[in-house]
């Protein structure tokens, strides 16, 4: 059984050994759940987060736009799993009448989620192994600050 979370947010975490970027979920009141992710795959869900589009289609539109000639519905996004430090996910789907189950990085699954309004839903056994209040999430930026300083502006 899993809960549905939020998007909190897709920001640039801080800290001694750098900034990485990182999709933060909430889980619960008072429980997040940060996801390290890829840059690319961050800005990504930072573009479906706002509306914005590139001058070509990303990967995650292009999946949206798959689905969409192929009939295939997004039902959710579960993040089902921690292993070794890495977050496994699902995407849950309806072709033809049938649900059907694909493996796939979270990053990607929340990328697409977003696009089409699709829940996230989280392993409660995930929420327990790695959900923090958010006092305990790291330093966080917005990730446009982050971008604009990086490029001097």
């Amino acid at each position: 059984m899993t809960g549905e979370a939020r998007l909190h947010g897709v920001f640039m975490a801080t800290g001694i050994g750098g900034a990485a970027p990182v999709v933060v979920l909430e889980v619960n009141n008072d429980q997040y759940l940060p996801i390290f992710i890829g840059f690319f795959e961050a800005i990504s869900i930072y573009q479906a987060m706002n509306h914005t589009t590139s001058p070509r289609p990303l990967t995650h539109d292009l999946f949206v736009s798959l689905f969409e000639r192929l009939g295939v519905t997004l039902l959710r996004v579960n993040i089902d799993s921690l292993e070794e430090g890495v977050f496994y996910a699902t995407l849950v789907v309806e072709v033809d009448g049938c649900e059907e189950r694909l493996d796939c990085r979270p990053s990607d699954g929340i990328a697409i989620a977003v696009r089409v309004q699709a829940p996230i839903w989280v392993d409660p056994v995930l929420i327990v192994a790695a959900g923090v209040p958010k006092e305990g999430l790291p330093d966080l930026s917005d990730l446009t600050v982050f971008l604009n300083s990086s490029q001097g502006g």
